[in-house]
């Protein structure tokens, strides 16, 4: 006989149970590959692509902190010196495209601006002044103001206040240069100034309502759930792509050694012509005046030399390379006011450096880049061509004499 029990049939569950089962399982294996993705977009950031990183980077890091994923450069507006980095700095990240770099700040005496300075070695041969190309946007020791002290022999200090002009710069070279008595102070000049020094007076007060040339469009900030997703953010770009505000194509791509080298980053080229807009205009003569004022005041405080160090658009440097990518007359027009500020310095008898050869020459003959690709700063090998321009001219002008 069989003794064998029964077994109950299982009931097998319905193929709607089966399909949300299903349903849930793939939507909870997409939360976390979402999860894991958004993660690593913030762990892993250097890893990713350097227009990618701009893009995500003002997303906030944790949804209950409004850091963003990269900490912005804290500067600070001043009547003073129109802007300035605090001091106090430690391990301060950059990720400007492919400019990558971290720093730190700290002060001379109880002066309220930070600078990028290490103890000063005396006696101070050089003393640099000038906005971020002269903070430098690389690590310390690839600056060339560092470097005219390590490859070149120079005891240097770095007086350098990114985003400023030159009216900003004398207020430093007032408090910072004098006291500490340079054998001769190198004051850096970028093309972009003329606005600069427009943008200081307005600060204090003294001028307003000139017309501005446009500048690129404003970079869009993540808005409603995107700013917790970078991946939401970058959808929310593709989906509905900022509208172009202005009538010039920014940003545009050239193959140069090997790299997409962005160009037409920086002003329209009308900001490069004082006679376009009444605020550059304005901001011109204002530059002459401070350049004026600062080599005066040196030559009266120090019996000191002040060489002016014209620092090019990078879109001058690699004109070759770019070809007909830009028209003709936006060139000419960034060269327009080079032209002017050379005429100048001679007829002030000013001690002038026009960079632009040396920095072409170096583009022009080997395949590390002078600028970096996607930001408009000086690359590391820039910083060094600038380096050794500076002390050549220096040494054959009479300037400074000793090792370098």
């Amino acid at each position: 006989m069989d003794t064998t029990p029964d077994t109950p049939a299982t009931e097998q569950p319905s193929r709607t149970v089966i399909i949300i089962a299903n349903t849930l399982m793939v939507l909870f294996s997409l939360i976390v590959t979402v999860l894991a993705v958004e993660a690593f977009m913030r762990v892993g950031l250097d890893a990713l692509p350097d227009d990618i990183q701009g893009e995500i980077g003002h997303v906030q890091r944790v949804p209950w902190d409004d850091g963003p994923i990269i900490p912005p450069v804290p500067f600070e507006s001043s009547r003073s010196y129109q802007s300035h980095i605090p001091p106090g700095l430690t391990d301060q990240p950059v990720r400007w495209r492919d400019a990558r770099f971290s720093f730190d700040t700290r002060n001379l005496w109880d002066h309220p601006v930070g600078l990028r300075v290490d103890e000063p070695t005396y006696p101070l041969d050089i003393i640099a002044f000038g906005d971020s190309f002269t903070f430098c946007w690389t690590e310390a020791e690839d600056c060339w103001v560092q470097m005219l002290q390590s490859e070149h022999g120079w005891n240097t200090l770095n007086a350098g206040t990114p985003g400023n002009g030159p009216g900003g710069q004398l207020n430093v070279i007032r408090e910072v240069g004098i006291p500490l008595e340079p054998q001769v102070i190198v004051w850096q000049r970028y093309d972009n100034d003329l606005l600069d020094d427009y943008v200081l007076a307005t600060l204090r007060g003294e001028v307003e309502g000139l017309r501005l040339p446009p500048g690129p469009d404003p970079v869009r900030l993540p808005r409603g759930l995107a700013q917790y997703s970078a991946i939401l953010h970058l959808l929310d770009n593709r989906i509905d792509p900022p509208e172009q505000q202005t009538d010039f194509a920014h940003g545009q791509i050239v193959p140069i050694n090997g790299a997409d080298f962005i160009i037409a980053t920086d002003e329209y080229p009308p900001a490069n012509n004082t006679a376009a807009y009444p605020s550059v205009e304005y901001g011109w003569e204002q530059n002459l005046a401070h350049y004026q004022e600062g080599v005066d005041l040196v030559e009266a405080e120090l019996g000191a030399p002040v060489v002016i160090v014209m620092i090019p658009y990078k879109e001058l440097v690699y004109a070759e390379q770019i070809g007909d990518a830009l028209p003709a007359d936006y060139l000419d027009q960034m060269r327009a006011n080079r032209a002017d500020m050379r005429a100048e310095c001679e007829a002030r008898g000013w001690y002038c450096l026009d960079a632009l050869p040396a920095l072409q020459a170096a583009a022009a003959e080997t395949d590390e880049l002078v600028y970096y690709a996607g930001d408009f700063h000086l690359a590391p090998y820039g910083n060094a061509v600038l380096a050794q321009a500076i002390n050549d001219y220096l040494v054959e002008q009479g300037v400074l004499t000793g090792p370098g």
